[in-house]
Parts: C-alpha cells; sequence; structure tokens
C-alpha cells in the first residue's frame, strides 16, 4: 500500500514550473515553516526533469541556502530572468499537496480561498490564503513533483496548489489548542494582514518587523531541523 497514515511533513518542497506540458525549473526545500511565516529555504535541484538544458548554467544555485523563502525566490528569479520586479514569490512555485489520510472519496480541500491587500512600494496586490482551522489543521505532505516514486506514473491523490494559498501552516508539534491560539493570533478576525513593505528611511525597520520581508542569503550554514507542517486549506 502507498498509504502514509502515520507519515508526516517535516519539510515543504515546491517547484517553479513552466511551459505546456509543465517542465520544473527550480526545487525549493522550505525547511522552517509556522503559519505565515516560511523560514529557511534551500535550493535541492536545478531542471530536475532534463528538459530545460538553458538551466544547466544555474547549476551553482544547488545547495544554495536563504534564511527565508521570499529571499530565495528573489534571488532565483533574478538569476534566471535578470530582475526581481514585479515578483510574486508566494504565487510563483507550487507544490503537490497529498492528503495523509485517504480522502475516501470526499472532495479534496479548497484552498486559497481567502484574499487579503499587501503593498510593496507604490503597489497593491492580492495575497491569497486559506482560513478555515480545519483546512490548516490537515496533515499533508507537500511535495515537488506529482509523480509516484513507486510506480513512477503519474499520481491523482493530490493536487498542485500555489505554496502561498497553502498557508498557514500549522506545525504539527502544536496541540491542538495552541494551534487554534496560533490561528487566532495570526488571523484575529478571520483574515490575515499581510506587513506591508516600506521604503525609505524606514526601511530597514520595516524588514526587521516584517518577517516576510527579504532579508539576504544566510550561505550555507548549519540547518536547524524544521518543523513538522500541516497544510491549511479551505
Amino acid at each position: 500500500s502507498t498509504s502514509r497514515t502515520n507519515m508526516r511533513t517535516n519539510n515543504i518542497e515546491c517547484t517553479w514550473r513552466e511551459g505546456q506540458p509543465s517542465a520544473r525549473l527550480i526545487v525549493l526545500q522550505i525547511v522552517s515553516a509556522e503559519f505565515f511565516v516560511f523560514g529557511q529555504t534551500k535550493c535541492i535541484a536545478v531542471n530536475p526533469d532534463g528538459t530545460r538544458p538553458d538551466l544547466e548554467a544555474f547549476r551553482w544555485l544547488v545547495g544554495r541556502s536563504w534564511s527565508n523563502y521570499p529571499a530565495a525566490v528573489l534571488e532565483i528569479h533574478k538569476a534566471l530572468r535578470g530582475h526581481q520586479t514585479g515578483v510574486r514569490e508566494y504565487e510563483l512555485f507550487e507544490t503537490y499537496v497529498v492528503p495523509d489520510e485517504p480522502l475516501a472519496g470526499k472532495a479534496f480541500p479548497k484552498v486559497g480561498s481567502r484574499r487579503s491587500k499587501a503593498q510593496r512600494g507604490g503597489e497593491r496586490y492580492d495575497v491569497r490564503y486559506s482560513a478555515e482551522p480545519e483546512v490548516a489543521m490537515l496533515p499533508v505532505s507537500m511535495l515537488a513533483s506529482d509523480v509516484c516514486p513507486v510506480t513512477n506514473r503519474p499520481r491523482s491523490d493530490g493536487k498542485w496548489i500555489k505554496v502561498g494559498e497553502c498557508r498557514p501552516i500549522v506545525p504539527v508539534r502544536l496541540s491542538k489548542e495552541d494551534a487554534a491560539m496560533g490561528l487566532l493570533k495570526h488571523m484575529p478576525d478571520g483574515r490575515y494582514h499581510p506587513p506591508n513593505h516600506k521604503s525609505g528611511k524606514g526601511k530597514k525597520r520595516a524588514r526587521d518587523a516584517d518577517p516576510e520581508a527579504p532579508q539576504g542569503p544566510s550561505g550555507r550554514g548549519e540547518e536547524k531541523p524544521g518543523d513538522e507542517c500541516a497544510l491549511p486549506a479551505r
């Protein structure tokens, strides 16, 4: 059986996909994630499917580690595309989400149902996420591939989802009570209020207060063990 009822995810894998049929360009491993903050992130593959030989020049990215996910995506996008302007880091990468418990005929949980406004510089944009607590508590595996490692065939027990829409990510180590308190803290009125990315004199201060603001690569350094995660879906 390929059921992974007792399996828990200690990290998130996600990928930047392009084209039809889609080809995976980059695979990232998000080592730590808690509610709306994606922390230490590592690049674990470039051109994993071998379909984009033009990306071979970027293999130097493999093994790079960043202190947070936005910094990773922005640096990678600049390397591949030459700019960071207008990049929506939480929309660019996707993850293949597989519930740890078989759905047994139930519909796949809806994800990304709620929207909040965020601002970066002078631009406002939508941030999608999942607001229902029962979805945030659902144990899942978040993978960078929809190919079954056992049969080497496409699988149908999961769904591709933009990695940002999976938030909030609830660490499995938390009790139900602590998880509920955490959700209330991050969505006090049932809605997430993204921190604004300010510019000018307050830029450093805004970054210090904003855990989502890119802070630059952290180098390879020693990794901290990631929290076990559960998916929020709507």
